[in-house]
């Protein structure tokens, strides 16, 4: 073959044509050219049939796709050509050390890659998959990880043109592949931007979205547009999510565009909280004149102020208090934007004492200055709290100033805060413990503080708050009381303390959960032993009427659930979707909790309310010793489902082909139709579960059952492009011809479905090439109706409609 020739000699060229070997022997005569020796010989015989080889690969490899006939892929080829069909050919299939040979041989200015229009010439010749073209782009976006030859730009850009890069754009921005996208955006073809944009930020790749929008994506004229009102996977606005990128030209343009200024996003923060979060004043500026409301609260209670109060923003502050924010809004702690602003000051002017080495005396009661405001650290969740220079001082003092100034409600007395200030000016231990901080501890602040405190596993803490008078049935955002929080975390010593001073231990959070349930979700046996003891309802629900015994169930909580069922938990019970307990250890595949519920009387065939029995489940998720188990303990095969689905219906289509034969061994009927009219075998089809396939086929399935469409197990397979599946019925004496309702040939579905490599493998199994359906159109016909020029021409080449006589 000429272009091996060709190929060989300039590998040779690049490699060897500097070398000599100088001759150290005095027996050799000066030096020797490397062409001149014997091993070069075999040298470029070991790289003659390597590159043969690799050329056949790329031959073979390229078959299935080739839009021309077999013999014109290759035909008058050149070496630029032929170079660019084994680069891609070696890219596709991850050949990647080949991807790099190839690379340095393109990277000489004689050789492929330098002729232009080399991508519309691979056009021409071959169609791949989507799929495969997406993963061939994504290779080459990310080549400068994976390679270690450089990809010439010209080159990556030729291989775009056998791809829709629209698609495969909007595809990236979807998937947030960055580097494709910065590939498709360099090469300046001409994409749909603002829709890629959206499809970017709905599927939340923040990233990717943010990239789009540095690069011009975004304009002024947004009105109307779907961008300005979609949200992402967190129900956030792309306004949401830029206030808090330092943005606010973007930021007034979506306003401007119709976007809504109050937008809420994750934990309940709206754009005013995200750009006093990021300290950026004027996006802050651009909010307020577009009616953001600055008293929203997120779901920890706290204001835009709350939230400029943390984060030590006092110019942000100021804005915010001169523009109206309320000063007497409390958080779910129940601190004022003042106080808080407050417990941060101190907290700063303590520790600041305490990094300069002040002497502390030991009867300074240090516990009773630290710890409260520690607690209340806890409560607000505030990584900053610690924060104790200088700098920091004066800016959280100026801040409790502006907010004093615009009348806030002091948390501290006068006498307090002036002894507070003389001692960051004069670190005297005496004037510490002149210090009265008691008007501080615990004042306005509501229970939300005891759970944080009982989160904190702090004994001494929770007992102290009790003592002054902190509310032991109060609940936070979510609805818990301190006895959740301390049966969720498993400290059996406060759910003591708690319980003996009234917390009810029945007491049921917003989605009706108890303590019991908290104590099981966790695995916190003692606790669950202690709640049971003190009268906590074994069978409490919650609002979906699931059992703690449910939840034991689904966790795989197997001490739990022993316990409960040693104290008399119902064990067939059944949440609003008719689960039984059973149903959900069955789902999760916790093989030891079945087996203790089947011990303990559950019923292996109690159906749900889609009229599902755990052996449904245990089939579905192809858990094969629960399976057995279940048989073993009397579970019927035969169950249909409301929508007549049997166990043999959710393994086939699973791919569970193990399960599938057991269910056979058992004797299920094995042509069992569903609503649809499908068996199993047309399931396992439609999902291209050929090992499914194989096993049902291997105990008799019938191949030509019709279901309701009036397709067969083969035009279900052909329809989703599932080639092995195909090749399996075949294999099992399925007519390669057998028609639909409609008179359709597995051909005709092949061909519209857009499936070139299925197409090719009937037409080679010997389809009827020209059959018509009952109107009287061929595969051929179909595929331009729809206009699919690539499967018209795939066709063509292979004969089709060659023959057609009407």
């Amino acid at each position: 073959m000429d272009i091996i020739k060709t190929l060989i000699l300039i590998t040779i060229s690049s490699s060897f044509h500097f070398l000599t070997i100088s001759a150290k022997d005095s027996s050799l005569p000066g030096s020797i050219p490397i062409d001149k020796l014997q091993v070069f010989g075999e040298y470029m015989t070991v790289v003659r049939n390597h590159l043969a080889k690799k050329a056949e690969q790329t031959s073979n490899f390229f078959q299935p796709y080739s839009i021309v006939k077999n013999d014109s892929l290759t035909s008058n080829i050149t070496v630029d050509e032929f170079v660019m069909l084994e680069i891609l050919s070696s890219l596709a299939s991850k050949d990647f050390t080949y991807t790099n040979f190839l690379l340095d041989l393109v990277s000489q200015k004689n050789i492929a890659g330098n002729k232009k229009g080399l991508g519309y010439w691979l056009k021409s010749k071959i169609k791949l998959p989507y799929k495969m073209v997406y993963d061939l782009i994504e290779n080459i976006a990310n080549w400068d990880r994976i390679g270690t030859s450089p990809m010439p730009t010209r080159v990556a850009e030729e291989f775009l043109v056998l791809s829709n890069y629209s698609n495969i754009f909007l595809d990236a921005c979807g998937q947030g592949d960055l580097k494709i996208v910065k590939l498709v955006l360099k090469s300046g073809k001409n994409v749909d931007l603002l829709s890629c944009i959206e499809k970017a930020w709905v599927n939340s790749h923040k990233e990717t979205t943010k990239y789009l929008i540095a690069n011009g994506v975004l304009n002024s004229n947004l009105k109307g547009k779907k961008i300005v009102t979609a949200v992402n996977n967190d129900n956030e606005t792309l306004l949401y999510h830029l206030s808090g990128a330092v943005m606010p030209d973007i930021v007034k343009d979506l306003l401007e565009g119709g976007a809504e200024s109050n937008s809420i996003g994750l934990k309940g923060n709206s754009p005013l909280h995200q750009a006093v979060k990021s300290n950026d004043i004027e996006t802050v500026k651009v909010l307020l004149e577009h009616g953001a409301d600055l008293n929203v609260r997120n779901s920890n209670g706290d204001t835009a102020l709350h939230a400029a109060v943390s984060l030590c923003h006092a110019e942000i502050s100021k804005l915010l208090v001169d523009s109206g924010s309320r000063l007497d809004i409390r958080n779910n702690v129940g601190i004022t934007a003042l106080q808080k602003a407050e417990a941060f000051w101190i907290n700063a002017v303590i520790h600041h004492l305490i990094k300069n080495n002040v002497k502390i005396p030991s009867d300074a009661n240090l516990d009773q200055i630290v710890v409260p405001w520690t607690a209340t650290a806890a409560a607000m969740n505030e990584e900053s709290f610690g924060e104790c220079d200088e700098k920091t001082i004066k800016n959280r003092s100026d801040i409790v100033q502006i907010l004093l100034r615009k009348g806030g409600s002091s948390h501290l007395t006068d006498d307090v805060r002036t002894k507070l200030m003389v001692l960051l000016k004069n670190s005297s231990p005496s004037l510490i413990q002149e210090v009265d901080f008691s008007p501080m501890i615990y004042k306005g602040f509501n229970g939300a503080s005891l759970i944080n405190a009982v989160e904190s596993d702090n004994v001494t803490l929770v007992k102290s708050m009790l003592e002054e008078g902190a509310s032991i049935q109060s609940k936070d955002l979510y609805g818990n009381t301190a006895l959740h929080a301390a049966a969720s975390r498993g400290n059996t010593e406060i759910s003591e303390l708690l319980v003996k001073r009234g917390a009810d231990v029945g007491a049921k959070n917003k989605i009706g959960w108890t303590p019991l349930h908290k104590a099981v979700y966790n695995g916190h046996d003692s606790v669950v032993k202690f709640l049971i003891k003190n009268g906590a309802d074994l069978n409490a629900k919650d609002a979906n009427d699931d059992t703690p015994l449910h939840v034991a169930a689904v966790r795989g909580r197997m001490a739990s659930a022993q316990i409960l069922l040693d104290k008399g938990a119902k064990i067939k019970t059944k949440d609003k979707d008719g689960w039984a307990p059973i149903h959900a250890a069955v789902k999760k595949g916790h093989i030891e909790l079945v087996n203790l519920l089947i011990n303990k009387g559950a019923d292996v065939n109690v159906k749900n309310t889609d009229g599902r029995t755990p052996l449904f489940f245990a089939c579905q998720q192809g858990e094969d010793v629960i399976v057995k188990l279940l048989l073993q303990s009397g579970a019927e095969v035969e169950n249909d489902d409301v929508y007549g689905r049997t166990a043999l219906h959710a393994a086939a289509s699973e791919g569970n082909a193990e399960v599938v034969k057991v269910l056979l061994r058992k004797g299920i009927n094995i042509n069992s139709l569903d609503e649809n009219g499908n068996t199993a075998l047309h399931e396992a089809a439609i999902m291209g579960q050929s090992e499914s396939v194989e096993a049902l086929l291997s105990r008799g399935a019938k191949l030509n059952m019709l279901n309701t469409k009036g397709w067969t197990a083969l035009h279900e397979a052909a329809w989703k492009g599932h080639l092995l599946v195909i090749q399996s019925l075949l294999k099992h004496g399925m007519d390669i011809d057998t028609r639909t309702s409609a008179g359709e040939t597995a051909l005709h579905l092949a061909a519209r479905g857009d499936n070139p490599v299925v197409v090719l493998a009937l037409l080679r199994s010997g389809a009827a090439r020209d059959a018509r359906d009952q109107n009287g159109i061929t595969a051929l016909e179909d595929a331009a109706r729809h206009n699919n020029v690539a499967m018209v021409q795939l066709l063509l080449d292979e004969g089709v409609g060659t023959n057609i006589e009407r």
